[in-house]
């Protein structure tokens, strides 16, 4: 039993015979970055408001993606028209009818954008704390902000394509 008692002493970082504790002298300081005597090291946890940043992001790609759907399965309807008086015609006259994809696509854009917003806050907000982990709110900062300024882009494209 003594060799057993030696080698668990051994991985312990202590000599045989010595007693717990006895280890190192104490000198008064302890190390750079080490956790204050008498104390366990600290265990930083994850920001709450950086998961929920992160899940927002994944959530308004999925709707933005959503809405890419709706929006090119209603193309299908629109028939190819010459001039745009025509097509405007055609919308009078049936009364709208096979339009509600490319109007319900294009508020869920509008709802992915506002979400991407709202977790793009989150993210910085959860990047803020002290003594947390940050990987999810840089995760959802970088997420929600591609998600924010590539909507922008493509509504500003679209405007430059009407004029």
């Amino acid at each position: 039993m003594n060799d057993n008692q030696n080698q668990h002493e051994q991985q312990q970082g202590q000599q045989p015979g010595q007693q717990p504790g006895q280890g190192q002298p104490f000198t008064g300081f302890a190390p750079v970055g080490a956790p204050p005597y008498g104390q366990g090291p600290i265990v930083k946890k994850h920001s709450g408001l950086g998961i929920a940043s992160f899940i927002l992001a994944l959530v308004a790609l999925l709707t933005f993606i959503l809405s890419f759907i709706l929006i090119l399965s209603s193309f299908s309807t629109i028939p190819d028209f010459a001039t745009q008086e025509e097509l405007q015609q055609t919308i009078i006259d049936s009364n709208g009818a096979g339009f509600e994809g490319l109007v319900i696509g294009s508020l869920i854009i509008f709802l992915s954008i506002g979400i991407a917003f709202i977790g793009l806050v989150l993210g910085i907000i959860g990047a803020c704390f002290k003594n947390r982990k940050k990987v999810f709110s840089i995760i959802g900062i970088v997420l929600n902000a591609l998600i924010t300024a590539g909507s922008f882009l493509m509504f500003l494209l679209g405007l430059a394509a009407s004029v």
